[in-house]
Formats: structure tokens, sequence, C-alpha cells
């Protein structure tokens, strides 16, 4: 994985967040953020944030 796919917006207050992979008693994936954010993310929810995080890097500065 590149380090654009191990990041996300945090769902909660939006700072980076490490992306977690899901484990063997849990199917969907994670978010931990510097301010101690735990978010579960569902499929649905991570390709939102994903989509979202692709239309702030293709914004001209």
């Amino acid at each position: 994985m590149s380090w654009e796919e191990d990041i996300v917006p945090c769902p909660t207050c939006w700072l980076p967040a490490d992306l977690v992979p899901p484990s063997d008693w849990d199917t969907n994936y994670h978010s931990h953020c510097p301010r101690g954010h735990d978010n579960t993310l569902v499929p649905a929810v991570l390709a939102h944030l994903r989509a979202l995080q692709q239309k702030v890097a293709d914004r001209p500065a």
C-alpha cells in the first residue's frame, strides 16, 4: 500500500488518520487519528472518505 492508501481523513475531526486493516474478528477497517478517535469504517464510508481525499488532492493549489 502507498501512503495515500494508509491514510484517510478522520470522520470525527477530519485530521489525517491511519487506516488499520481488519482483524480476524472484525471485517471492517478502522481509522486512528492523532486525537485518539477510533472509527470503524464500513466499506461505504471508507469509499466516501477516499473520494473526498482524492478531490482535495486533485484541487489546484
